[in-house]
């Protein structure tokens, strides 16, 4: 998979880069669903979105149980304060930095913006894996009331205080994660930080000569014969009567994917 390269500061906000891949983005949402009718139970986390204009820091979604829960600003209700380069207006800037009801998504990844992934199964047991699916369930749903999306570049571009219940992605993960983990006082609003902190948890416990296996173990393995390859190698194996136009409504997650492509995936790019 091509990987964020991180930054050695990650408050230099001029040093976040990263691009969209439709091989990569088709290959990963093809894993995802042979994870999700694995009937696996697991946890990870996605780091996403690093160098797209409209937030180049990046953003966190969250795996659970075949199932991806995003919390975001959902600027997109609001098309007049996008321009036509696609980036927002000053007053949707100041909008995302005052404040406003967020919007979660599942289900919903732009799979060729996913950067990396660190699973989190090994730090919950069966019943703190429940409740925190249990948790995004009820967000998703509405019974839990949406939080309020606050973006942090633009509060501190603008001088706009910090609301007391003000989320960000990133800052709602920590939460309903540290809430689960006995540390209530767990709290970031950085993607990018966040997500090396778990990352360096999994590669200490991976580095353990008895750790449990994980549930995945097996398709990650396989997954890796996929991410190997270069983008161009990919490009040359996927199936030719799926139209370019396709391909990005696919890695958007705007329309179902085709059983017959999952097979192709599952063939392996050896065969």
């Amino acid at each position: 998979m091509v990987k964020y390269k991180y930054p050695f500061d990650y408050s230099a906000e001029g040093n976040w880069e990263g691009h969209p891949s439709i091989p990569y983005g088709i290959v990963e949402r093809c894993a995802h669903e042979v994870r999700r009718a694995s009937g696996a139970k697991y946890a990870r986390l996605l780091y996403i979105g690093a160098g797209h204009r409209r937030g180049p820091w990046g953003a966190l979604a969250i795996e659970i149980n075949g199932h991806i829960y995003q919390f975001g600003a959902g600027i997109s209700r609001f098309p007049h304060l996008i321009m036509q380069d696609r980036t927002l207006s000053q007053s949707g800037e100041k909008l995302l930095g005052t404040g406003l009801i967020g919007k979660v998504s599942v289900d919903m990844l732009e799979w060729h913006w996913l950067h990396d992934k660190c699973d989190i199964t090994f730090l919950l047991n069966a019943a703190c894996l429940s409740a925190l699916e249990a948790q995004w369930k009820s967000l998703a749903s509405g019974k839990t009331p949406t939080p309020i999306f606050q973006s942090w570049p633009y509060t501190d571009q603008y001088k706009i205080p910090l609301q007391l219940h003000g989320l960000n992605c990133t800052r709602i993960q920590a939460r309903m994660i540290g809430s689960q983990l006995g540390m209530p006082d767990l709290d970031d609003d950085r993607p990018l930080r966040l997500f090396h902190m778990f990352s360096v948890l999994e590669c200490d416990y991976l580095s353990l000569e008895e750790h449990e296996s994980n549930p995945l173990d097996d398709l990650d393995d396989f997954h890796q014969n996929w991410t190997s390859l270069t983008e161009e190698e990919i490009n040359q194996l996927l199936p030719e009567d799926i139209s370019f136009s396709d391909y990005r409504l696919l890695v958007k997650s705007l329309i179902p994917l085709p059983e017959y492509l999952i097979e192709w995936y599952k063939r392996g790019p050896r065969s």
